[in-house]
């Protein structure tokens, strides 16, 4: 299976600030010659100063130039260093991240080998929707406070509300991590600036251009650091947990996105779909061209998915079944408006599929659109939900996999809606009922789920149980349950 590594762009993220030191480096000659070089080749204006307190004088202007870069000399021998300090902030520093991802910038002019990666900010921008609650950003920032407070015994933090909003500084600023949330007219700016032994172990990989390293190894250090200080289930930091859903799924499991409600009359498609998305991430590839996409071409024996399914005999009615069911993949554009991705929606998921009997085989080839393979699936289930042997157990496997298929951690699972829709005989309705049990005792095994469950029942009685029964399943208006994220 084929999936591109992390990056900025894929997670949303945005370069905010990039500092560089030059150990040594006093000279205003020298000084002026990068400042010109980043004035006549990139577009900057730049200003010079002496000392954390000297006053700013300008250095290279031209009217027409969008971009800065500030230069600052210290002279600190007798305490710690002689050097020179290159910022980029805010815009400045995303557009010559820019200059940087495309090789442009000559390392040899910031006097290499004395030059180093002093500091490096990514930020993530959540917007606020107009549907909001008043309070919920207060009740966010508080809890956030909360958790910091609990977790460590001195103050680790700093509140202010100013006219903007609030603003919320988590750590020392002086350590290798800085975490802040500023709010904007839109929404949040969540910030981490990176700094010290943190942004050293990057700095190679930056001035050796192993952007794709660089950029998945910063990524992993800014989520797994911002779930280590933020509130993890609330509506502000969706952004978060959507991307600790996105690790490796198990082969063999299956693997779904987020979903929206589901016709009814188009479950055992969508059920067909997912299954098939699972099948084919176990199977070779090679790639093609269509248009402006890219897809893969994958061929199989028709027989080896005909038993992935779970049909244990092929019989010529299985077989055309089977058939019509690939082929019904060509059609599938309007079941794309389940996946909430936007690009899902404007390409073609299948865009061919042939089927030829070779010998005594029914071989079939299939093109797969990349970003439909290559998806990371922020959601798997056990290798038994693969299969179903009726339809009462694949309404009852879809509709917990729909269930789960959420953004908030906390899932609702309506029972009696659910079970209203059978009209079926008492001892029918107990065996439905013991499907459902045995969906949630396979997620609590494989952890996908945690163990503790809260039964609303008819009457409007809570209770907490560790695992389900038919008779509490009976007795439940609705079970509200918690999806488990490493």
């Amino acid at each position: 299976m084929s999936v591109d590594k992390l990056n900025f762009k894929s997670e949303n993220l945005t370069v905010d600030w990039i500092g560089f030191n030059i150990q040594g480096l006093v000279d205003i000659k020298q000084v002026k010659q990068i400042a010109e070089y980043l004035l006549l080749n990139f577009g900057f204006n730049s200003t010079f100063a002496i000392g954390p307190n000297g006053k700013q004088e300008t250095l290279f202007f031209n009217s027409k130039n969008k971009y800065q870069v500030y230069f600052r000399v210290y002279k600190y021998s007798d305490i710690y260093w002689d050097g020179l300090k290159i910022d980029f902030s805010g815009n400045n520093a995303a557009q010559v991240y820019k200059f940087i991802q495309e090789q442009k910038l000559d390392w040899n002019i910031f006097q290499l080998p004395n030059l180093s990666l002093s500091r490096f900010d990514l930020c993530y921008f959540r917007e606020i929707k107009s549907n909001y609650r008043k309070g919920q950003l207060k009740s966010f920032i508080s809890n956030t406070i909360a958790k910091i407070d609990n977790k460590h015994k001195r103050n680790n933090f700093n509140y202010d509300r100013s006219t903007k909003g609030y603003i919320l500084r988590i750590g020392n600023r002086k350590s290798s991590n800085f975490y802040r949330i500023y709010q904007t007219k839109k929404g949040l700016r969540f910030e981490l600036e990176i700094k010290k032994n943190r942004v050293k172990q990057v700095t190679n990989l930056l001035f050796c251009y192993d952007i794709k390293q660089f950029e998945e190894t910063l990524t992993k250090h800014f989520y797994t650091h911002s779930k280590k200080v933020l509130m993890f289930d609330n509506c502000y930091t969706d952004w978060l947990i959507k991307y600790f859903r996105k690790g490796n799924k198990p082969v063999g499991f299956l693997v779904t996105s987020y979903l929206e409600e589901i016709n009814t009359n188009d479950f055992v498609t969508v059920f067909s779909l997912l299954q098939f998305l699972t099948f084919s991430r176990n199977q070779n590839y090679s790639q093609v061209q269509m248009y402006d996409q890219i897809y893969y071409l994958i061929e199989f024996n028709l027989k080896e998915y005909v038993e992935f399914s779970g049909v244990k005999s092929i019989n010529q009615y299985q077989r055309n079944k089977f058939i019509n069911l690939l082929n019904s993949f060509q059609k599938i554009e309007p079941l794309i408006t389940y996946f909430t991705e936007e690009h899902f929606q404007s390409i073609l998921a299948f865009p061919y599929v042939n089927i030829q009997k070779q010998g005594n085989s029914w071989v079939v080839k299939v093109a797969v659109s990349k970003l439909l393979y290559d998806y990371r699936y922020p959601f798997s289930f056990p290798n038994t939900f693969l299969t179903y042997e009726n339809t009462y157990e694949l309404k009852v496997k879809l509709e917990v996999i729909q269930t789960i298929s959420q953004v908030p951690l906390e899932k609702i699972f309506y029972v009696e809606v659910f079970l209203d829709q059978f009209n079926v005989p008492t001892k029918k309705k107990r065996q439905i009922k013991q499907l459902i049990v045995e969906a949630f005792n396979q997620l609590q095994k494989e952890k996908l789920i945690q163990n503790k469950l809260n039964v609303v029942k008819k009457s409007g009685e809570i209770k907490q149980v560790n695992t389900l029964t038919s008779l509490l399943v009976g007795q439940a208006n609705k079970i509200h349950f918690f999806e488990s994220i490493q």
